[in-house]
């Protein structure tokens, strides 16, 4: 009888884990929080815009950059999510990484670990701006004549192919699960969507925003042409 309950409660174990690993946000999902915050910014730029006049034709910029995009969600769709949840599946069924290393609720667990994979989403964006291989990728980003929520997007497919491997050890050194990895690349784009937008916030806002998240007039000086604050 006790090799009994020993066989159910192993079979649980094994059941609660395949569980977890299959544990996704849907792509859909993401997608459709992507596109409502990408429209919901393009609307409040109209009616609140943080600089006035445009070097280019809104209408060919977004075209443009919105081109750029698609092919960087393919390669994004080929390569990081499907490499990134690979990793994620093993880290689960094996409890590696940092967080493994401490029991926690899956909700604080998964909290954790979406700030440590933005936070240290900084160590690789240091890269881009100090390493020239990579600046040359980067570049694309920041040598848009307009900033607003399309910049957002503008991301040459090469970098995106290139910041796989670093997403893949982030994933590996942290031990993020796949739902919490899903979860991360599910607001990672209204994040930067909101910090891009051309968008001015009212002044209190902008205060009390500003000390812990980056908000748009925040983050212009960042797309500076005086490459100095743009470092």
């Amino acid at each position: 009888m006790m090799e009994n309950q020993n066989v159910t409660r192993d079979e649980m174990k094994r059941h609660r884990a395949r569980k977890t690993t299959e544990r996704t946000v849907p792509q859909w999902v993401s997608f459709a929080v992507a596109a409502g915050t990408f429209g919901a910014l393009l609307w409040l730029e109209r009616r609140r815009p943080l600089r006035h006049g445009q070097v280019e034709s809104k209408l060919v910029r977004d075209a443009r950059n919105l081109a750029v995009a698609a092919v960087g969600a393919v390669v994004n769709g080929l390569a990081e999510r499907p490499v990134a949840l690979l990793i994620a599946r093993r880290i689960e069924k094996r409890s590696q990484g940092l967080l493994k290393q401490v029991p926690l609720p899956t909700w604080i667990e998964t909290a954790l670990a979406v700030a440590l994979l933005d936070y240290t989403l900084y160590l690789w964006h240091y890269l881009t701006h100090k390493i020239p291989f990579l600046w040359r990728f980067h570049v694309v980003h920041h040598v848009d004549l307009d900033m607003d929520v399309s910049t957002a997007v503008r991301f040459h497919f090469a970098e995106l192919l290139l910041s796989v491997p670093f997403r893949a050890m982030q994933v590996r050194v942290i031990g993020v699960s796949p739902l919490a990895f899903t979860v991360w690349q599910t607001l990672l784009f209204p994040e930067v969507m909101f910090h891009h937008s051309n968008l001015e916030l009212p002044a209190s806002w902008e205060r009390r925003l500003s000390g812990f998240v980056v908000t748009p007039r925040l983050h212009g000086i960042h797309h500076s042409i005086v490459r100095a604050e743009t470092d």
